[in-house]
C-alpha cells in the first residue's frame, strides 16, 4: 500500500490535550516510509489575484455560515502558500482545495507541508522562505483550525473562532477529536459527491496507522464514538425534510464507507454492541446504525430483524406517554418513522406486501413531514397493483429540494468557482493570467516547461501532474485536456463542458431542453420518476394517464377551464369534487416523463442518422430514465467509442453496480467492457487529483468477488492503454480490496 497516507503512531512527546499552538521542526520521515510522494508531486495550483484573499474569504464565509445557525459541512480543506518575488519585491499567493489528510494532530499535516516545500522546485527570482498554511473546519466547535509552517521549519497551530473573531482557544484532544471526524465526514461526502467538487481538489486516501485495516477500523470507531452526535453534523436536505438519527452527514459517511471495506462489517457490529454497553445512555445511536449498517450488506438478515425488534418494540410503547410539541419527542417519532421504513423495505423484498402496507401506513401516520414512509406506502401500493391509491401517496409526499442550500451556497462562494475556466472540448482559450502572473507561478514550478505549463491552466488554475499516478496516454494526453475535470453542478452530462458547435449539431432540440441543467431530476423527482416508470412497466403510459384523469384535477385545467368543471348551475358534480387537487411539481413531472418518453421512441438503427458523442450519451440517460435499460447501454458504449465520455463511464459502471430491480437475472454489461470502463475512469479520475475513488472500489470490490483478484488484475493488465503508472493506482486499489473483503 505505497500510495497512501501512512503515518507513525502519536509521539511520546504528544500528551493527550497538549496545546499545539507552536512548535519546533517535527522529525519528519523523509524516506517515502511515513508518505509516499508520488501524488503530491502534482497538486493543482490556484493563483490568488490578491495576496492573501484566499484565508481572508475563508474567514468571512465561515463566519457568516455560523451565524446563521447552519455551517453545514463547512468549507473544504484549503492549503495556502505565500511566496515573495525577490526581483519584484512582492508577495503572492497559491493555494488549492485538500481532503483525507489525518488531522487528529499537528503532526500529518506539518509533515504534509514540509513534503509540499521540499518537493517544490522554485526560479531563483522567487524567495525560498514558504510560508505555508493548512486549514480545515471542525464543524462540531465551528472552529476553523489553521496551521501554519514557517519559513525557518517551525510552525503554529491555531483554532479561529470565526464567531467571536478569537484565536485564544487551547486545541485539546476532543477539539483534534472532532476535527477529524469534520475532515472524514466531508472527505466521503464530497468524494461521492462530484457537484460537490470545487476546482483545483487534491481526494488523498484517509490513513492514520501503517497498515490498511487498523487505520480503517480506528476510522470506523471513531465515528461509531461520535454517532450520539449525529444531529450537529448536518443533513442532504435532498434527501430529508429534516435531520434525523438515521438522515445525517455521519451516518451517511458511516454507510459509503462500509462499502468500501465489507470485511469490517463483523467487528463494526461488535464494537457497537460493545458501545450500547458502555455508553447506555446512547444506546438508541449505536443500535440505530446497527440497524442501518446491516440492512445495507444484506448479509446478516436475521440479526438485523433481531436488532430492529428489540429496538422498535420498546419505543411503540412510549408512543402514548411522549410529551406533545417536544423536539425529543419528534426526534424519536421520526427515528421509529425511520426504522419502520427499514421494516417494510424488508418486508417487499420478501413479498410480504400487506404487512408492508400496514407498517407503511404506521410509518406516515408517526411522521407526516416524512419522504422515505409515503415513498415506502407508494411502492407497497405499487406491488398490490392499487395504483391509484399509489399516486395518491405520491401526491401528498413533502417535495424536498432539489440542492441542498447549505452545499450550494458553499460551493458557489468558493473562490475557485469563479477562477476556472472551461476548456469546452478545445474550442475556447482558458488560459486566463497576466504575464506577470504567470512568471510568478512558473516560478513555483520550475519542473515544467513554459508551453507545456500554459496548456495545464485553466483560468487561473494550473492542473499539473507530474508524477503522473494512473497515468494512460489516451486519457491524460487528450481528452481530459479537453474537457477538464467533469464535477461541480452542471456535471450530469457533458453539455457545459463542449464546445457550442458540438451543440449547434443536434437537430432535436426537445433532446437537449430535456438534458439542460434546469431539466435535471435532482434526487426527489428521481425517485418519484422511478415510482412513476414502475407504474408505466406494468400499465403503460396510457394506463398512467387514465388514472391521472379519473382521481386528479390538474392545475391548468382548474384555473383555465372552470366552465368544464361546473355543470350548467355552476355547481361542481359530485364527481369532480371526489377529485384531489394534483400538485404543480407532479404535474410537471407527468409533462416531464411523456417528453421523456416521446424521445426514446427514436431510431437507433436509422443509419441515415449520424450522432455525435454528446448526442449518444444524452440519448443514453433520457433511455435510462425510461427504462429502456439496453438501449440505454447501446447510446452510452457508442457515446464512449465517439470520444471518452466520464458521465457515461459513470452511469454504465453504476448499471453493472446495481442493476435495474426488473432486470435482476439479466447481464446488460459483459466483465470485460466492466474492466475496462474501470480502468479508463480510474485513470480519468487520477488525472484530476481524486485517488480516494469511493465509487470506484466500489466497482472494484463487485469484480474481484465475481472473477478473483488476479483475474481482474491481469484483465487490467492487458489492455492496451495500461503501463506502469497505472498499475501502481490498480495495485494499491486491488490490495485495499485484498486486505478489507
Amino acid at each position: 500500500m505505497d500510495l497512501f497516507w501512512r503515518s507513525e503512531t502519536k509521539k511520546q512527546n504528544e500528551a493527550p490535550g497538549t496545546d499545539y499552538t507552536s512548535g519546533s521542526p517535527l522529525q519528519v520521515q523523509n524516506n517515502g516510509q511515513s508518505i509516499n510522494r508520488n501524488i503530491f508531486h502534482g497538486c493543482p495550483r490556484i493563483l490568488e489575484r490578491k495576496f492573501g484573499e484566499c484565508l481572508h474569504h475563508r474567514t468571512h464565509v465561515i463566519r457568516d455560515f455560523v451565524s446563521s445557525g447552519n455551517a453545514g459541512l463547512g468549507p473544504v480543506e484549503i492549503v495556502h502558500m505565500s511566496y515573495s518575488n525577490k526581483q519584484e519585491k512582492e508577495e503572492f499567493g497559491e493555494y488549492f482545495y485538500v481532503t483525507g489528510i489525518e488531522v487528529s494532530s499537528p503532526s500529518i499535516p506539518v509533515e504534509f507541508l514540509k513534503l509540499l516545500k521540499s518537493d517544490q522546485r522554485i526560479s531563483k527570482n522567487i524567495s525560498s522562505d514558504i510560508i505555508s498554511t493548512y486549514c480545515c473546519f471542525n464543524f462540531f466547535s465551528n472552529l476553523d483550525i489553521r496551521i501554519r509552517n514557517n519559513a525557518d521549519g517551525t510552525f503554529q497551530a491555531k483554532a479561529i473562532d470565526c464567531d467571536r473573531e478569537t484565536t485564544d482557544l487551547t486545541m485539546t484532544e476532543k477539539m483534534w477529536e472532532e476535527t477529524f471526524v469534520s475532515s472524514v465526514i466531508r472527505t466521503i461526502i464530497i468524494n461521492t459527491n462530484p457537484k460537490l467538487k470545487p476546482p483545483g481538489l487534491l481526494e488523498c486516501p484517509f490513513y492514520i496507522e501503517k497498515d490498511t485495516v487498523t487505520s480503517c477500523k480506528k476510522i470506523i470507531e471513531l465515528l461509531c464514538r461520535f454517532l450520539p452526535r449525529s444531529l450537529e453534523c448536518g443533513w442532504d436536505s435532498t434527501k430529508s425534510t429534516q435531520i434525523t438519527i438515521v438522515n445525517n452527514y455521519l451516518v451517511y459517511s458511516l454507510k459509503s464507507f462500509i462499502t468500501i471495506t465489507p470485511g469490517l462489517i463483523d467487528s463494526t457490529i461488535d464494537y457497537l454492541k460493545g458501545l450500547t454497553k458502555e455508553d447506555p445512555i446512547h444506546n438508541l445511536h449505536y443500535k440505530v446504525a446497527m440497524i442501518v449498517l446491516l440492512n445495507q450488506v444484506q448479509t446478516r438478515e436475521l440479526e438485523m430483524v433481531t436488532i430492529l425488534n428489540e429496538t422498535l418494540d420498546p419505543l411503540l410503547l412510549l408512543l402514548d406517554d411522549l410529551p406533545p410539541s417536544d423536539a425529543n419527542s419528534a426526534q424519536l417519532m421520526n427515528c421509529m418513522s425511520d426504522l419502520l421504513n427499514i421494516q417494510a423495505n424488508f418486508l417487499l423484498n420478501r413479498e410480504d406486501y400487506e404487512l408492508a402496507l400496514s407498517v407503511s401506513n404506521t410509518s406516515t401516520e408517526l411522521a407526516l413531514d416524512s419522504f422515505e414512509s409515503w415513498y415506502s406506502l407508494a411502492k407497497c401500493h405499487i406491488k398490490r397493483e392499487e395504483y391509484d391509491e399509489a399516486l395518491f401517496a405520491i401526491n401528498s409526499m413533502p417535495r424536498l429540494r432539489k440542492t441542498d442550500q447549505v452545499t450550494e451556497a458553499l460551493y458557489n462562494k468558493s473562490l475557485a468557482s469563479n477562477y476556472y475556466k472551461k476548456p469546452l472540448n478545445g474550442s475556447q482559450e482558458y488560459f486566463g493570467i497576466t504575464s506577470t502572473e504567470f512568471t510568478n507561478l512558473y516560478g513555483t514550478l520550475r519542473n515544467w516547461k513554459e508551453d507545456e505549463l500554459k496548456q495545464q491552466i485553466f483560468g487561473r488554475i494550473a492542473m499539473t501532474n507530474e508524477r503522473k499516478v494512473g497515468y494512460t496516454k489516451d486519457i491524460w494526453d487528450d481528452i481530459a485536456i479537453k474537457l477538464g475535470p467533469i464535477y461541480g453542478p452542471q456535471s450530469a452530462n457533458l453539455i457545459n463542458f463542449v464546445s457550442p458547435q458540438e451543440i449547434k449539431g443536434i437537430k432535436n432540440m426537445n433532446l437537449i431542453a430535456r438534458n439542460t441543467i434546469g431539466k435535471q431530476l435532482g434526487q426527489f423527482n428521481s425517485r418519484i420518476y422511478g415510482l412513476l416508470m414502475k407504474i408505466v412497466n406494468k400499465i403503460g403510459w396510457n394506463g398512467l394517464l387514465n388514472i391521472r384523469t379519473k382521481i386528479f384535477i390538474m392545475e391548468t385545467e382548474f384555473y383555465q377551464t372552470p366552465a368544464k368543471i361546473t355543470d350548467e348551475n355552476g355547481n361542481i358534480p359530485m364527481e369532480a369534487r371526489k377529485k384531489r387537487f394534483c400538485e404543480r411539481w407532479l404535474d410537471d413531472l407527468f409533462l416531464d416523463l411523456y417528453q421523456d418518453l416521446k424521445l426514446s421512441k427514436i431510431n437507433l438503427n436509422n443509419k441515415d442518422e449520424k450522432h455525435s458523442g454528446l448526442e449518444w450519451e444524452i440519448l443514453g440517460l433520457t433511455m435510462l430514465r425510461t427504462w429502456h435499460w439496453e438501449d440505454a447501454v447501446a447510446c452510452l458504449r457508442t457515446s464512449i467509442v465517439a470520444r471518452f465520455d466520464p458521465v457515461s463511464c459513470q452511469e454504465l459502471l453504476r448499471v453493472y453496480l446495481h442493476p435495474p430491480e426488473d432486470l435482476w437475472n439479466a447481464t446488460l454489461l459483459d466483465t470485460d467492457t466492466v474492466v475496462d470502463l474501470l480502468a479508463k475512469k480510474i485513470s480519468y479520475d487520477c488525472r484530476y487529483y481524486n485517488y480516494c475513488q469511493i465509487f470506484n472500489l466500489q466497482v472494484l470490490h463487485k469484480l474481484c468477488d465475481q472473477l478473483g483478484m488476479d483475474t481482474v488484475r491481469s484483465k487490467i493488465l492487458i489492455l492496451s492503454s495500461v503501463g506502469d503508472e497505472m498499475m501502481v493506482m490498480v495495485d494499491t486499489m486491488i490490495s485495499w480490496v485484498g486486505d478489507l473483503h
